[in-house]
């Protein structure tokens, strides 16, 4: 009876995914082959997001690419390119471009963003944060066979090189050279793997 039982949630399990991969390719400007989508995805602006083949997408995950917020109109993109393999509770959200290469690997609980509320000026900081006008400095690129550790965030105007490793809890604020092995508040390369 247990290993029928056992059976049975593998096959819910496997059709439920087949479902919310379903659900992805009607949702996503672009979206590729078996990819893997756990429970509890919110998508905003699937227009603006493409996803590539052999993805994986965490439970909880929030891909949000915004293109209108308040009256300011934004034209977003974020693009994961095949074989990213994206941890729970991940956040990525865009008004510029969120750009993550292959067979990135991503831990848990991270956020990538190209914006904030507003500038970091005194006239600004004087309006309700959730009233402040989106802001990008740049866009975020991360090249392929990167390393991203738990709890990470990557701020906006960002290059992170190929096969870049980021230890747990780094705030990368400024872009790094491939092969660099970055850590910290804010981030700093430690090591260059040449």
């Amino acid at each position: 009876m247990k290993k029928i039982c056992g059976y049975f949630v593998l096959i819910i399990t496997y059709l439920n995914a087949c479902i919310r991969g379903f659900l992805m390719r009607l949702l996503c400007k672009k979206c590729g082959k078996k990819i893997k989508v756990k429970f509890s995805v919110q998508i905003k602006g699937g227009e603006y997001i493409s996803i590539g083949d052999n993805v994986t997408i965490g439970k909880n995950a929030r891909l949000e690419a915004w293109d209108q917020y308040n009256q300011e109109h934004f034209t977003p993109s974020i693009t994961l390119c095949n074989g990213v393999n994206m941890g729970n509770n991940c956040h990525i959200g865009a008004i510029n471009s969120i750009f993550i290469g292959e067979n990135v690997l991503m831990g848990s609980n991270i956020y990538i963003t190209d914006h904030q509320h507003g500038k970091i000026q005194k006239a600004e900081l004087q309006i309700k944060p959730s009233e402040r006008i989106p802001y990008s400095k740049g866009p975020v690129l991360i090249e392929k066979n990167v390393w991203i550790g738990d709890g990470v965030v990557i701020m906006p105007n960002t290059h992170i090189g190929e096969g870049c490793v980021i230890g747990a809890n780094a705030v990368v604020t400024k872009s790094f050279p491939p092969y660099s092995v970055i850590a910290g508040v804010p981030a700093v390369s430690i090591k260059c793997l040449e």
